[in-house]
């Protein structure tokens, strides 16, 4: 007698088993400029579709994360360098991927993240304050840009004051935006 034993797993926990959100970044480098159609820049941020690729692989890796079951997989995103590994992947992409609808799902990221306060703190520091990744965007974006992060600072202002100083957003800010 044969028989055979299936056993379904959630997306969440199949992606965790074959090594967690890390082994989507190397997505990031598979699109190009003409990959993107700039002309279609209306997103609806109800079914968070966007249009931009790299925001769309953003928005995943929030769904990822904000899964009830995955409190395990949030936990090994702070582990082993996994954010700064994304921003190095981020840094590489073409200037016209960071728009606002990549702003914006950076933005849903952050948010879905406030469960744990160490992964927020990495995307903040790693990703909101990467100057060098928001430089390559448009004015209109850097400004967006700094409204957020103006928001994030207005919220806990004695955290960052101490972890970073008044002086080190002045220097950031005089260094890239001259």
């Amino acid at each position: 007698m044969n028989s055979s034993y299936l056993r379904l797993h959630s997306f969440s926990q199949s992606l965790f088993k074959l090594g967690g959100c890390p082994i989507l970044y190397p997505l990031v480098e598979f699109f190009e400029e003409n990959d993107y159609d700039h002309s279609d820049q209306l997103f609806s941020s109800v079914e968070n579709q966007y249009s931009n690729p790299i925001a769309s692989i953003i928005s995943l890796i929030r769904d990822i994360l904000s899964s009830p079951s995955m409190i395990i997989l949030t936990d090994e995103m702070t582990k082993h360098s996994n954010i700064e590994i994304l921003v190095e992947y981020l840094n590489h992409i073409p200037s016209s991927f960071i728009d606002e609808q990549f702003l914006f799902s950076i933005e849903q990221l952050i948010e879905s993240s406030r469960s744990s306060y160490l992964l927020t703190t990495q995307l903040i520091q790693n990703i909101l304050l990467d100057f060098s990744l928001w430089n390559k965007s448009t004015y209109h974006v850097r400004i967006i840009h700094l409204q957020y992060l103006f928001k994030i600072i207005k919220e806990d202002k004695k955290y960052d004051r101490e972890k970073f100083g008044i002086q080190f957003f002045l220097d950031i800010l005089k260094q890239y935006f001259k």
